[in-house]
């Protein structure tokens, strides 16, 4: 109170707003239990490192704020009352003008704010989706012939190296490394970070393609990996393909999307997977492709006529083990020698076993004793086996995989949607979007239902503070306008919202409503001391002004170094949680402090009309005939 000691100043300030903080601290924290207490998934594992040293660090300062700051206040605050600067006082007037302003205007204030939070949905549907980091890496893999020997794969690999060479400024490769395999060669390229990751930069790029105009600056991952796939040198019966490097958890650098076909006959799958590829390939954003049937060994097919079997008396087992035999022999008892066993096998000779046609004319015995060529009952072929058969449920499944440096992981998702829209399958054959689609949905699923347990718990609490479940509507209210500060913050610095993102927006659903607590409760308290509500919504918003801001941009410059750096976690960039929080920071702090008294009105006007009804509901109604006694003479 004005006059009061410094002790009776601090006492009574730490009375009133002890509460308040209380409750806004166990919004914060609540918030993070949906989340830790879920089983598995990455928003798990990421929320629980983040937000266990949190909520301690906020208990451990609520802790302070009630016991210390009053005391510190006391012994180090001083005697005399400072005015506020000059600046301070003319912002405080403007937004008390404001103010008014709204609440004499209930219903065109509505309408304007409508009309500000409708603006969301543009940068929503601009905003990418990311699944993962995103590391500028790549890497390029070569499948070398049958017949190549080591120092062969070598010659290849450093003709690559020497390609990349010429292109290290150009693409600004950090690290050029390779591995060399008999079979296989991975020539690994580590590229310069984006010198122009600043949320600034991203900004001004965004507002000056608004009037037309590119900004040009380092070659883009998608730009390397299509320049490389363009000029990269080519070898004859070498298979080449670039996708993203494989860390040691089995991820990748940059995650592929895929298309994945079920039925029951990998041959018709096989099939299908060709048409597919073509529409994969065709998406501007793919750089590669590869399927399951790429992994796999060249082999020998052989399809036996069983009607013409039967009639010659020949089981196809005995087909196809004798094809077997003339490939790959026959073992026979171990050769006991005086030191040892020795295994033999028996083979054909190599000159007789060399073509088709050799195995073709290879003779049969029918049930008769008949001699049958192998070519009279079945057919035989070079085929690429399957590299992977895959069951699932009891059938079968087929994998394209599309390798992609583009982020916005919904976006090729969407592209995949429309390419393979109208692909004609036969009956018992289905398709989907693989495993990465299936964790992405899973994730943001995840993340949903956290964010209404969130919610929920932080209207629970609310209730609980205010002992009413109407007004806390009011303060819910600056979560859209959170979210509406996100999203242009995300689309403006061109952010991807991937899992640590969504995490802050979680974290502020439990922040953003602290400002409307303290200002609803002390909205509360001025009317118990007998304001009216308009009196009492102006003298708190102008009260809890300063202090309103002071916390909201103490947090926004806290933020600061998470939002323009570029620590990660697990390969995971932070700054995105960063960017998040301080847009639906300020956004929500600038719109709450007009939206929430706003809103209050309207609320305490339906608690009060419902009241009112539950009054008459319940209450007996007083009857209004008169009873007369008549008195009878005697």
């Amino acid at each position: 109170a004005m006059g009061s000691s410094p002790r009776e100043a601090s006492i009574l300030g730490a009375s009133e707003v002890g509460l308040a903080i209380t409750m806004a601290t166990l919004t914060t924290v609540v918030v993070f239990l949906p989340l830790m207490v879920m089983s598995g998934g990455t928003a798990t594992f990421f929320m629980t490192r983040i937000g266990l040293p949190v909520v301690v660090a906020l208990l451990g300062s609520l802790f302070v704020a009630l016991i210390f700051i009053p005391l510190a206040a006391e012994r180090f605050g001083g005697s005399k009352l400072k005015t506020d600067p000059k600046s301070i006082q003319w912002t405080r007037e403007v937004y008390s003008r404001m103010l008014r302003w709204v609440l004499a205007h209930r219903r065109d204030a509505v309408l304007i704010i409508l009309a500000v939070l409708m603006t969301i949905s543009y940068p929503m549907g601009k905003t990418k989706r990311s699944g993962g980091g995103g590391d500028r890496d790549l890497d390029i893999w070569m499948a070398m012939p049958k017949d190549f020997l080591l120092e062969d794969t070598m010659e290849i690999v450093k003709e690559v190296e020497a390609f990349m060479e010429t292109r290290r400024e150009q693409y600004g490769i950090r690290i050029l490394r390779s591995r060399v395999y008999k079979d296989e060669g991975r020539v690994e390229l580590y590229l310069n970070e984006d010198p122009n990751m600043a949320w600034w930069y991203f900004a001004y790029q965004n507002i000056a393609a608004a009037f037309g105009h590119k900004v040009s600056g380092r070659m883009t991952m998608d730009e390397v990996a299509k320049d490389l796939d363009k000029n990269i040198p080519r070898f004859v019966g070498i298979r080449t393909r670039i996708q993203g490097i494989r860390n040691s958890d089995g991820g990748e650098s940059n995650p592929r999307v895929s298309v994945r076909l079920k039925g029951d006959d990998i041959e018709v799958l096989a099939k299908l997977s060709v048409e597919v590829e073509r529409r994969v390939r065709s998406l501007p954003s793919v750089v590669s492709v590869d399927t399951d049937l790429e992994r796999g060994e060249d082999e020998v097919r052989v399809r036996v006529d069983r009607e013409l079997a039967q009639r010659y008396g020949v089981s196809p087992r005995v087909v196809g083990r004798t094809i077997s035999f003339a490939l790959q022999g026959v073992s026979l008892p171990r050769y006991q020698t005086e030191e040892r066993e020795v295994q033999t096998r028996l083979f054909l000779q190599e000159s007789d076993r060399q073509t088709l046609q050799q195995l073709q004319n290879f003779s049969l015995t029918s049930v008769g004793g008949e001699s049958v060529p192998v070519a009279e009952l079945a057919t035989v072929e070079y085929a690429q086996g399957s590299g992977t058969i895959r069951r699932e449920d009891g059938v079968t499944s087929l994998t394209v995989t599309a390798f992609t440096t583009k982020q916005d992981r919904k976006g090729i998702f969407a592209e995949i949607d429309r390419v393979m829209d109208g692909l004609e399958l036969p009956r018992g054959y289905t398709w989907d979007k693989g495993e990465s689609y299936g964790d992405l949905e899973e994730e943001d699923n995840t993340m949903f239902f956290a964010g209404l347990m969130a919610i929920t718990c932080v209207f629970l609490l609310m209730g609980v503070l205010f002992e009413s479940f109407i007004l806390p509507f009011s303060v819910l209210l600056s979560i859209p306008f959170a979210l509406w500060g996100v999203y242009w913050t995300m689309y403006l610095t061109s952010t991807p919202m991937n899992i640590m993102a969504m995490i802050g927006i979680i974290v502020l659903i439990g922040v953003v409503v602290n400002n409307a607590i303290v200002l609803v409760d002390m909205v509360n308290r001025l009317r118990k001391e007998g304001m009216t509500r308009e009196q009492a919504i102006l003298e708190a918003g102008v009260n809890r002004f300063r202090p309103i801001m002071m916390t909201t941009f103490t947090t926004v410059f806290g933020l600061l170094p998470m939002a323009l750096g570029n620590s990660n976690m697990f390969g995971m960039p932070y700054y995105p949680m960063g960017r998040a929080m301080m847009g639906g920071l300020v956004s929500s702090t600038l719109l709450t402090l007009l939206v929430v008294p706003l809103f209050y009105t309207f609320f305490d006007d339906l608690s009060m009309a419902l009241t009112r009804v539950t009054r008459g509901a319940f209450t007996p109604r007083k009857s209004t005939d008169s009873t007369h006694e008549v008195m009878a003479d005697d």
